[in-house]
């Protein structure tokens, strides 16, 4: 069975009905657990009652960059728990115009600060924003031994070797079932098997032929089978390698 290491199952688009809908036909559809991923107070909040509810989530505490000038404050307030196993999604995102690329760079360096003091991996968000990010995570590489995973990776097969030199995690979406997805083809051959994690980022990205939909952890089986395609490899042991990863990788 497997696990969608990125999902936002704390999006307003899963009303009460359609949540417990997902979380309850996970089994069904081939899921074992999923990581509920956060990016600002409110969304914290949210996943942490619906960690508490439901059994096999688990969840992310964090401020993504686009909300950078939060107070994070409030990550003190937290009682860390079993459930709560990385910090994320954090990052930079220079895509849009008018950003504050200081503010978001101190946001980050925090945020890698505050998941080393409490020995949590972290969960990375990278937008256009690839020489600053690299330099960080050089700069910060000491603060990176509880593991790194770039969620979502839109790169280069270039700049995943230099990620993959500082010891971290790749994962991918159902961006790579696209048919305009030849670069990430091309990365998903050159990272090595026991660096990856498959995700959903869920409602987002959904994967072909359900493009269109609202995405969900379900989905995560597509970005799976593709993976096994372009890897060769035999199902059940890409499975068994993708939940050591994951479980490797979150203590879960």
């Amino acid at each position: 069975m497997l696990i969608d290491t990125h999902a936002h199952l704390n999006d307003g688009r899963y009303n009460n009905e359609k949540l417990n809908e997902i979380i309850n036909n996970l089994k069904d559809n081939n899921i074992e657990k999923v990581i509920t991923v956060s990016y600002d107070k409110e969304s914290c909040f949210r996943n942490l009652e619906i960690c508490n509810k439901f059994n096999g989530i688990y969840m992310s505490i964090g401020v993504h960059p686009s909300n950078s000038f939060e107070n994070l404050d409030f990550l003190n307030e937290i009682k860390l728990n079993s459930k709560i196993v990385a910090v994320g999604e954090i990052g930079l995102d220079y895509h849009y115009e008018n950003i504050n690329k200081i503010e978001q760079k101190e946001c980050f360096i925090k945020q890698i600060k505050f998941a080393y003091l409490n020995k949590l991996p972290i969960i990375i968000h990278l937008r256009d924003a690839y020489e600053d990010m690299l330099n960080i995570l050089k700069e910060y590489k000491e603060y990176l031994i509880y593991g790194a995973v770039v969620h979502c990776y839109s790169g280069s097969v270039e700049y995943a070797k230099e990620l993959l030199k500082l010891g971290l995690y790749i994962s991918f979406t159902g961006v790579i079932t696209f048919k305009n997805a030849k670069k990430s083809l091309e990365v998903i051959k050159e990272v090595p098997l026991d660096r990856i994690m498959i995700e959903t980022d869920c409602p987002y990205l959904c994967p072909e032929p359900f493009r269109s939909q609202l995405n969900e952890p379900k989905f995560v089986n597509l970005v799976f089978e593709k993976i096994a395609e372009i890897k060769n490899i035999d199902k059940e042991k890409l499975d068994e390698i993708l939940r050591e990863n994951t479980r490797k990788f979150f203590k879960i």
